[in-house]
């Protein structure tokens, strides 16, 4: 049976000691890797823990290790283990990790180790979570070569199903009502890329989800648009509103994606009656009564497909 040992860990001090000791022996990549590891492990699911060790400057010895020792593949990985842990859903530690040239670290060893999953997995993670309601740090890491990078994890590692997951999460806040990312990832392929994965893991809930969520903010984009049709982006998405009936948020993007396909757009609406995108759009709808995201997104969806373009401009300009 499991023990989880954290708490008498931190009680002795632990965290004090493994900070201190990672800032005082930086040359030593051991050193650097199991202290890593250490404020890696202590900082799971524990808000607290987090909080603490980013008081201590937890954030700034683990970015100066990454630095330090950027050639090491293990060093960077578990740097990228704590960045994504402190960064999640954590405003203050996001701000202290981008101020630290945070950023860059990632990017650079992800462009630096391209082979090594874990690393990449938890690269890909740590951007998503930077982007997350943060439109200057989707600027950053565009202009640091995020895109790019992202783009690569996607490729070489197109069996694994989490790393699918936690790139299409980085692609959809990246894309985030920002029209020059939504364009360049188009341009760097990341349609075709979020397609054809949806298609290969069609039982994989979260690829599905954060798949159609990157869909939904590249077709904000109306080039996007007709770019995600033709590459089966429709089709995907009903398959997978289908296949994934109770879960609400996949529901709740797939009607999303499908009101942006459809928005002053007479060929995809076409293309998505065809393809039982209206049953789709009312069998979420109906399964998922109580579900204030469905029920809106569904409703706009079936707004947008009721309504050709020329009618749609015209409401938009009497709005």
């Amino acid at each position: 049976m499991y023990t989880n040992y954290t708490v008498p860990i931190v009680d002795a001090g632990g965290i004090v000691l493994v900070v201190a000791s990672i800032k005082s022996r930086p040359t030593h990549v051991g050193v650097q890797i199991e202290g890593c590891g250490a404020l890696w492990y202590l900082s799971i699911c524990n808000a607290d823990n987090t909080l603490a060790i980013a008081a201590l400057g937890g954030i700034s010895v683990v970015l100066s290790a990454m630095k330090l020792h950027a050639g090491d593949k293990n060093m960077q990985d578990m740097g990228s283990r704590v960045l994504n842990i402190l960064t999640f859903g954590n405003t203050a530690n996001i701000r202290d990790v981008v101020r630290e040239g945070g950023i860059s670290v990632v990017v650079s060893a992800m462009k630096t180790h391209t082979g090594h999953v874990a690393m990449q997995e938890h690269g890909c993670w740590s951007l998503w979570n930077l982007t997350i309601d943060n439109p200057p740090n989707q600027i950053r890491i565009a202009e640091a070569g995020g895109i790019s990078v992202v783009m690569l994890a996607l490729t070489a590692h197109r069996g694994n199903t989490k790393m699918q997951e936690r790139c299409y999460g980085a692609l959809r806040t990246l894309a985030c009502d920002n029209a020059d990312i939504q364009i360049a990832i188009a341009a760097a392929g990341g349609i075709k890329m979020v397609v054809s994965a949806m298609r290969s893991h069609p039982r994989e809930e979260g690829v599905q989800l954060q798949g159609c969520g990157a869909l939904v903010n590249l077709g904000v984009n109306a080039d996007n648009r007709i770019l995600i049709a033709a590459a089966g982006g429709i089709s995907v998405v009903v398959a997978t509103m289908k296949a994934h009936i109770g879960s609400s948020d996949v529901q709740q993007q797939g009607c999303w994606a499908l009101a942006n396909l459809a928005f002053k757009n007479d060929t995809n609406q076409a293309l998505i009656l065809s393809e039982g995108g209206i049953s789709a759009i009312v069998l979420a709808m109906k399964a998922h009564t109580g579900h204030l995201g469905v029920q809106e997104r569904g409703g706009q969806a079936l707004k947008f497909l009721g309504t050709n373009v020329e009618k749609q401009n015209a409401l938009e300009a009497a709005s």
